[in-house]
């Protein structure tokens, strides 16, 4: 059996576990790895504390809470102007309508501080 064979029997065997272990986990997040997915799930399963001025743009503009809400499911961090140097961490988090600014200290307490 010459090399080329052992390499073709090699991706064909690559490929069946990758297909049989996708057919086990139909539902799984194969991307629930990366830094962006793992920070969306740290704003959503700890409860946002809010600034006072943020506070007060909530409540004057009832448009805002629930595209807040889908900021803060589908939004998209941008890594490159959030400051993950200092503490607390301060991350953008957007989906295209909204701009969220968020801090975050000792992993559990999040705090809304700006809103666009």
């Amino acid at each position: 059996m010459n090399f080329l064979q052992r390499l073709w029997r090699y991706i064909i065997g690559i490929m069946l576990g990758c297909v049989i272990v996708y057919m086990m986990f139909p539902d799984r997040d194969w991307l629930a790895w990366t830094p962006s997915k793992t920070l969306i799930r740290q704003v959503n399963t700890f409860p946002l504390q809010l600034t006072d001025s943020v506070a007060t743009q909530l409540r004057t503009d009832r448009t805002l809470p629930p595209r807040v809400l889908h900021a803060r499911t589908f939004g998209k961090p941008d890594f490159s102007r959030s400051d993950t140097r200092t503490s607390p961490k301060r991350y953008l988090i957007s989906d295209g309508n909204v701009l969220l600014t968020v801090t975050i200290e000792r992993d559990t307490v999040i705090t809304l501080v700006g809103l666009e």
